[in-house]
């Protein structure tokens, strides 16, 4: 099997594939937290709203600072020319995640929609399925210097996670448009949030092509 980053300075591999490993991990950690944020949103218990949207932010900035430091390195030449490009894309589509995940908790805090009873349990699902996908996408990137075979298999496994989600996201609009209850100023912010929550499993997805793109171009 080809290492991805074959192509690397040996003195300097371990350091940059550390700092890969936390990067993604932060981008998890964002995530998760996002997860964690909107049920207790769900619950209706704004203290812990504000308490774990606050660690998705950390997560987040953690992130960046991670991520400029590897840009770094790649600048000052830790890795030859052959495939740079690649990297920063990567590394550009991971962040994405995390950015996101910043997003819904940040649209959640300040137009504070009211979750209909009818979706609270499906919105927590989504969720859920949500996290998944960046669960598998972490283990496709800390694939690529090991098994270039399996960083395909996981970045699959993100794609048909992203296919769950769509499916729980029409769902939950179907559900919330049809009940009658539901007021239109509180139907469209709540349209809102659960469109942005997809699109943490899209920036998901579109990161797993990458890792799919890049271990497919490296196998040889």
């Amino acid at each position: 099997m080809v290492e991805f980053f074959s192509v690397l300075k040996p003195d300097k591999t371990d350091e940059f594939f550390s700092s890969l490993e936390l990067f993604i991990g932060h981008i998890h950690d964002s995530v998760v937290y996002m997860e964690k944020t909107l049920e207790h949103y769900c619950n209706d218990d704004i203290g812990a709203v504000k308490e774990l949207s606050e660690k998705v932010l950390r997560s987040e900035k953690k992130a960046d600072v991670i991520r400029r430091h590897i840009e770094q390195m790649l600048y000052k030449g830790v890795l030859v020319p052959f495939g740079r490009e690649d990297k920063y894309n990567l590394l550009e589509a991971l962040d994405d995640v995390a950015d996101r995940a910043e997003i819904v908790v940040r649209i959640a805090r300040i137009e504070s929609p009211k979750v209909p009873a009818t979706i609270k349990d499906g919105l927590k699902d989504m969720a859920s399925l949500v996290v998944k996908t960046s669960k598998n996408l972490k283990k496709s990137v800390l694939s690529l210097d090991k098994d270039l075979d399996k960083a395909i298999q996981e970045a699959t496994s993100v794609e048909l996670d992203r296919e769950k989600v769509r499916t729980e996201e029409f769902k939950l609009l179907e559900i919330l448009f049809s009940d009658k209850k539901n007021t239109k100023l509180q139907m469209m912010l709540i349209k809102e949030l659960i469109s942005l929550l997809g699109r943490v499993a899209d920036r998901a997805e579109e990161a797993a092509d990458r890792v799919t793109t890049l271990a497919v171009k490296y196998q040889n």
